[in-house]
């Protein structure tokens, strides 16, 4: 950037001699200025301000990416109880079944012993009564294991004290 002024006209306002082109003591006189600099158009200000907006840019990113992890993670929670779930139901049906079917060859066998036979075999009707015993016992472990499942889905999803009518007051939630 130049600029280039003449500072005053003279002794008179408009003297006429001033502009003459001819007059050689024209560029000889002390009301010349000549200026000569460089300007740049750069706004330094907003090096703190693009500063921030980018800080605030990875402190957003950073967060969706913990959010999406805990959605990963509940994601995968709630599928493994509901797979221990659907397992535990499935060990406790089972479970009512060979209790049954011990019962049912139990009152059998007692129903012989009960009778006068010759061939009643007493080792035939111990081992049932432990059978019988053990699938009782067995059932009562899948009783408990499908509770515990339960319980754990309906932790993971979020309505284990709904689901025992359990009510949490506002002031008492924080």
């Amino acid at each position: 950037i130049g600029r280039y002024r003449y500072r005053g006209l003279g002794e008179q306002l408009f003297d006429p001699n001033v502009f003459d082109p001819l007059d050689p003591t024209l560029g000889n006189t002390n009301r010349h200025e000549i200026a000569a600099g460089l300007s740049v158009a750069y706004p330094v200000g907003t090096r703190q301000a693009r500063v921030g907006v980018r800080n605030a840019q990875l402190r957003m990113a950073r967060e969706l990416e913990l959010l999406k992890e805990l959605e990963r993670q509940i994601l995968l929670a709630t599928s493994n109880a509901i797979a221990e779930e659907h397992w535990a139901w499935e060990v406790l049906r089972l479970a009512m079944n060979r209790a049954r079917v011990a019962g049912e060859n139990y009152l059998i066998l007692q129903s012989n012993a009960l009778t006068a036979t010759r061939n009643f075999d007493v080792s035939g009707m111990i081992d049932s009564e432990r059978r019988l015993a053990e699938a009782e016992l067995n059932l009562r472990r899948a009783q408990i294991d499908y509770a515990l499942a339960v319980k754990n889905v309906l932790f993971e999803t979020g309505t284990l004290l709904e689901s025992m009518r359990i009510v949490v007051s506002p002031e008492h939630s924080e």
